[in-house]
Protein backbone atom coordinates (compact mmCIF):
# COMPACT_ATOMS: atom_id res chain seq x y z
CA UNK A 1 0.00 0.00 0.00
CA UNK A 2 1.23 3.49 -0.82
CA UNK A 3 1.08 6.23 1.84
CA UNK A 4 1.84 9.94 1.72
CA UNK A 5 5.30 10.64 3.18
CA UNK A 6 4.08 13.91 4.73
CA UNK A 7 0.72 13.07 6.27
CA UNK A 8 0.76 9.24 6.30
CA UNK A 9 -2.59 9.24 4.49
CA UNK A 10 -3.43 6.18 2.40
CA UNK A 11 -5.99 8.04 0.26
CA UNK A 12 -3.60 8.81 -2.57
CA UNK A 13 -4.65 9.23 -6.15
CA UNK A 14 -2.64 9.75 -9.28
CA UNK A 15 -3.24 13.03 -11.05
CA UNK A 16 -1.77 14.23 -14.31
CA UNK A 17 0.86 16.91 -14.06
CA UNK A 18 2.79 18.85 -16.60
CA UNK A 19 6.34 19.65 -15.64
CA UNK A 20 7.84 21.32 -18.65
CA UNK A 21 11.54 22.08 -18.57
CA UNK A 22 13.08 24.18 -21.26
CA UNK A 23 16.83 24.18 -21.66
CA UNK A 24 19.37 22.09 -19.82
CA UNK A 25 18.44 20.06 -16.79
CA UNK A 26 19.67 21.56 -13.54
CA UNK A 27 22.55 19.72 -11.86
CA UNK A 28 21.68 17.39 -8.99
CA UNK A 29 21.63 18.92 -5.52
CA UNK A 30 24.78 18.44 -3.44
CA UNK A 31 24.48 15.57 -0.93
CA UNK A 32 24.31 17.91 2.09
CA UNK A 33 21.46 19.89 0.49
CA UNK A 34 19.59 16.68 -0.36
CA UNK A 35 19.91 15.51 3.27
CA UNK A 36 18.56 18.87 4.49
CA UNK A 37 15.56 18.56 2.17
CA UNK A 38 14.91 14.98 3.34
CA UNK A 39 15.15 16.07 6.99
CA UNK A 40 12.70 18.92 6.36
CA UNK A 41 10.17 16.55 4.78
CA UNK A 42 10.54 14.11 7.68
CA UNK A 43 10.04 16.97 10.16
CA UNK A 44 6.93 18.15 8.30
CA UNK A 45 5.54 14.62 8.29
CA UNK A 46 6.10 14.24 12.03
CA UNK A 47 4.47 17.61 12.74
CA UNK A 48 1.44 16.65 10.69
CA UNK A 49 1.18 13.33 12.55
CA UNK A 50 1.16 15.21 15.87
CA UNK A 51 -1.56 17.55 14.61
CA UNK A 52 -3.63 14.59 13.38
CA UNK A 53 -3.28 12.95 16.81
CA UNK A 54 -4.41 16.18 18.51
CA UNK A 55 -7.41 16.46 16.20
CA UNK A 56 -8.35 12.83 16.79
CA UNK A 57 -8.27 13.32 20.57
CA UNK A 58 -10.32 16.52 20.78
CA UNK A 59 -14.00 17.32 20.56
CA UNK A 60 -15.14 19.60 17.73
CA UNK A 61 -17.34 22.30 19.29
CA UNK A 62 -17.48 24.36 16.10
CA UNK A 63 -18.32 28.02 16.43
CA UNK A 64 -18.96 27.61 20.18
CA UNK A 65 -15.21 27.31 20.77
CA UNK A 66 -14.74 30.56 22.72
CA UNK A 67 -17.79 29.92 24.93
CA UNK A 68 -16.79 26.31 25.62
CA UNK A 69 -13.14 27.28 26.28
CA UNK A 70 -14.34 29.78 28.90
CA UNK A 71 -16.59 27.17 30.55
CA UNK A 72 -13.67 24.75 30.79
CA UNK A 73 -11.28 27.45 32.02
CA UNK A 74 -13.67 28.59 34.76
CA UNK A 75 -14.52 24.95 35.66
CA UNK A 76 -18.16 25.26 34.58
CA UNK A 77 -17.70 22.32 32.18
CA UNK A 78 -15.60 19.15 32.40
CA UNK A 79 -11.96 19.54 31.43
CA UNK A 80 -11.29 18.08 27.96
CA UNK A 81 -9.58 18.84 24.70
CA UNK A 82 -11.70 20.87 22.29
CA UNK A 83 -11.31 22.37 18.85
CA UNK A 84 -13.42 24.74 16.81
CA UNK A 85 -13.54 28.18 15.27
CA UNK A 86 -13.25 31.61 16.87
CA UNK A 87 -13.33 35.07 15.37
CA UNK A 88 -10.20 37.21 15.76
CA UNK A 89 -12.07 39.24 18.40
CA UNK A 90 -13.02 36.10 20.35
CA UNK A 91 -9.44 34.84 20.17
CA UNK A 92 -8.10 38.14 21.49
CA UNK A 93 -10.64 38.09 24.31
CA UNK A 94 -9.61 34.55 25.27
CA UNK A 95 -5.95 35.64 25.35
CA UNK A 96 -6.86 38.64 27.52
CA UNK A 97 -8.55 36.27 29.99
CA UNK A 98 -5.43 34.09 30.14
CA UNK A 99 -7.03 31.16 28.34
CA UNK A 100 -4.39 29.23 26.40
CA UNK A 101 -5.18 27.83 22.97
CA UNK A 102 -3.43 27.07 19.73
CA UNK A 103 -4.47 28.48 16.38
CA UNK A 104 -4.10 26.20 13.38
CA UNK A 105 -4.13 27.22 9.73
CA UNK A 106 -7.54 26.81 8.12
CA UNK A 107 -6.41 23.88 5.99
CA UNK A 108 -5.68 21.91 9.16
CA UNK A 109 -9.00 22.78 10.75
CA UNK A 110 -10.95 20.33 8.61
CA UNK A 111 -11.86 16.95 10.02
CA UNK A 112 -8.73 14.80 9.93
CA UNK A 113 -10.03 11.87 11.98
Amino acid sequence: MIRCPLCDDAAIERRPSAQVRIGRASPPAPPSEARTQTTAVAGDAEALKVIRRLVANTENVGRAFAEEARKIHYEEAPSRGIRGQATPEEAESLRDEGIDFLSLPGILGRELD
